[in-house]
């Protein structure tokens, strides 16, 4: 039941058919007042619960659609978060759920409400080679991989035990050698993006090939920082970095790029690519320092979504650090200083009936077993030993 009323936070409705007949969209907005622990959000994940989850600066939040639960670390409590700046999270498909942190891997006991910590062990080569975790990725034969600082990882869950291949050169600059994504490809390659570069590991090889510029190609990705990397449902990889926004065709082994045009008030409106994002339509949404561009289906055009101070419901920031569909299509915009900004599939949400305890008039028992329409329009609902409710639906009282 616990699952079903949580999904049902979620809106489920439709939404505008294309961006470009609607450049107004109405955001929802979640901050420090809200109860959100920080406002840099660097990680979102709904799991398979529906709970949200956003790595910040300050802590992990876990929102279920009313409120945020807030972990942080506690150095009296070895089982607390290993590290507040959480930059990334992931469920498996065990089900289980991961968080990187600045000072460690963490894995939560839901039963418990504790974490599990994975650090560096000095002079074991089976640990946790770094302690800064950036990215986490589940591969296609359920493999766990962790990347760090110059490392990547495959965790065995067995032996609770890492197997550490250097990946990034280590140039003494913590942020450049970190690994801030990983995406497979069709070959079972997996692809890690740093700011010094795309690098390539085969697992099965273990071979590792670096993807440099080619000036002989202009189709070739540039030698540049690269902040992320996602892979859409086309199988197209989407390569964000600081001066241009790629994708790599896998049939052609050949790159396309996006950049900003002034005289082109439909192509991207920044060139400082930090996230990307497929929607349920298949339009891509693309985070960076002017706010959104969403490219369309046809990856033609973009419909630029800049912040606007005189738009309260618009974005709240210009600066969007991540960007997150969850499971019924609302997308979630984390900023860098203004917390989270909701696009609630179809732009309104739902209305919620609960039982309150001094309201004689809300619904009697919050474990709905039945709701019915009658010939007169009246809507019944059957719970679960609160009896049967009938709902005025203009006063929204029972």
């Amino acid at each position: 039941m616990r699952k079903l009323a949580l999904y049902l936070l979620m809106p489920f409705l439709v939404m505008q058919t294309t961006f470009a007949q609607n450049q107004n969209l109405s955001f929802q907005h979640l901050t420090t007042d809200n109860g959100l622990s920080h406002s840099l959000i660097r990680s979102i994940l709904q799991d398979s619960r529906g709970f949200l989850w956003f790595g910040t600066n300050e802590g992990l939040n876990k929102y279920d659609g009313y409120k945020f639960t807030v972990y942080k670390h506690d150095p009296a409590n070895p089982t607390s978060l290993s590290g507040n700046e959480v930059w990334t999270a992931l469920e498996d498909r065990q089900h289980n759920l991961w968080f990187g942190t600045v000072a460690g891997l963490n894995l939560f006991d839901r039963e418990k409400d504790a974490f599990t910590i994975y650090k560096n062990e000095v002079g074991n080569p089976k640990s946790l080679p770094s302690n800064w975790v950036r990215s986490l990725y589940e591969d296609s034969k359920g493999n766990l991989w962790i990347g760090t600082v110059g490392w990547l990882s495959c965790f065995d869950p067995k032996t609770k035990s890492f197997t550490n291949y250097p990946i990034v050169r280590v140039t003494g600059d913590r942020l450049s050698d970190g690994i801030s994504s990983i995406i497979e490809d069709r070959n079972g390659n997996l692809w890690m993006s740093a700011l010094v570069g795309i690098y390539m590991f085969n697992p099965a090889t273990k071979a590792i090939h670096t993807l440099r510029h080619d000036e002989k190609k202009p189709t070739s990705t540039s030698d540049t920082r690269v902040n992320h990397l996602y892979r859409d449902s086309h199988n197209q990889i989407w390569i964000s970095t600081w001066d241009a926004l790629y994708r790599y065709d896998e049939n052609s082994r050949s790159f396309s790029f996006y950049v900003h045009d002034p005289a082109d008030k439909s192509s991207l409106s920044n060139n400082n690519i930090s996230a990307v994002t497929e929607d349920h339509q298949g339009n891509l949404w693309v985070g960076h320092r002017n706010g959104v561009s969403i490219l369309d289906r046809d990856r033609k055009k973009f419909t630029n979504i800049p912040y606007d101070l005189n738009k309260p419901t618009g974005l709240n920031n210009n600066f969007v650090n991540c960007i997150y569909k969850d499971v019924v299509g609302n997308m979630w915009v984390g900023t860098w200083n203004s917390g989270i900004n909701i696009l609630y599939n179809g732009g309104k949400k739902f209305r919620h009936y609960l039982h309150e305890l001094n309201s004689e008039k809300s619904l009697t028992n919050n474990i709905v077993k039945a709701v019915a329409e009658d010939n007169q329009g009246r809507l019944w609902v059957g719970t679960d030993g609160g009896g049967l409710n009938l709902l005025d639906k203009q006063s929204g009282e029972f």
